[in-house]
């Protein structure tokens, strides 16, 4: 309830057009006016709007979340861009999904083996660019499996159900932030030195980071650790329910990929079977077959709780204040 009792304030449409202009001004777009008090009231009832899947999804049945739960984050991000973009949405092919996904096959279809792909145009890649400064390639394919073990409130399911997660959660040394010890089991899965982690870690955050190895405790010092926010802090993961941060001990996860994103993918598909496959999708809810029950009953509780937060603290973060 927190994050929506403070995003109450943007239901003012004094409050929502100032906001707007501030943005508006400090972003150089010509008629800030104008723009902020067209796009007030689109902004408000996105908000709203969002505000209302939520709600109904905490008391849905599992059947049909996926679907409240995707369309409650599609309404939020609406309101989002709207910040960054007055244009918002411009062309109807913005508003597409961005994704489709492979047509299923009728027998022994699992969820972790599916994948879903970027399509040219359409809200993903439309956010994506604008909220993240993450360009999507036409084409790109991501399977459920790859996403899933991007959440790091799944590692415990991960390391429960197939004996290794794919994260490994960072301590912290003292309270300033930027310093941590890890596992130097790092070393072994990544398949490099204590050297070559630090050399990697450099070049892919652009930081002088310094990794110092204690081979009789087996761990790593990790000092100079950006501070990032944890909505743009990918590979860094940020993992609400025990309040940590994790990296990923699998190479191909160590991307730039927002985990905005990775939820906005995995609900779009979720929304999808549990509308057009249905024989299927109520087999997985009411038999538990296979192992795909576990990894969606977690991730939509999970989802219906940090991508509200995550996304009206984008909101309230850029509210500062207001332009005169």
């Amino acid at each position: 309830m927190a994050p929506w009792q403070d995003a109450v304030r943007f239901q003012s449409a004094a409050h929502a057009q100032k906001y707007l202009f501030k943005h508006y001004v400090e972003k150089g777009f010509q008629e800030p006016h104008k723009l902020s008090y067209t796009n007030c009231y689109p902004f408000m009832h996105y908000l709203e709007h969002g505000r209302t899947y939520y709600e109904q999804a905490a008391t849905a049945p599992m059947a049909i979340q996926p679907n409240l739960l995707f369309y409650g984050m599609v309404q939020i991000l609406k309101a989002c861009l709207l910040t960054v973009d007055p244009a918002f949405p411009g062309t109807t092919a913005v508003m597409a999904h961005g994704l489709t996904t492979r047509k299923r096959k009728k027998q022994q279809y699992e969820f972790l083996d599916d994948e879903v792909k970027v399509q040219k145009n359409g809200l993903l890649p439309h956010f994506s660019s604008h909220l993240f400064g993450f360009k999507q390639n036409e084409g790109d394919k991501y399977p459920m499996l790859y996403l899933l073990q991007r959440i790091p409130e799944l590692h415990a399911l991960f390391s429960t159900m197939r004996g290794r997660g794919a994260q490994l959660h960072l301590d912290p040394e003292g309270n300033d932030g930027g310093v941590f010890y890890h596992s130097s089991s790092m070393l072994d899965l990544l398949h490099m030195t204590a050297r070559r982690y630090e050399s990697f870690l450099q070049s892919f955050f652009g930081q002088d980071i310094r990794v110092k190895e204690y081979a009789r405790e087996r761990l790593l010092h990790l000092s100079g650790v950006p501070n990032q926010h944890p909505m743009t802090s990918a590979p860094l993961q940020f993992d609400m329910r025990h309040e940590r941060w994790s990296l990923p001990c699998l190479r191909p996860q160590f991307t730039r990929l927002p985990e905005v994103v990775v939820h906005y993918m995995l609900l779009y598909n979720l929304s999808m079977i549990a509308r057009y496959e249905t024989s299927w999708w109520m087999d997985v809810l009411h038999s538990h077959a296979g192992e795909d029950f576990p990894y969606i009953s977690e991730f939509l509780y999970i989802t219906s709780i940090k991508m509200p937060m995550y996304l009206l603290t984008f909101l309230k973060e850029r509210e500062g204040g207001s332009a005169e």
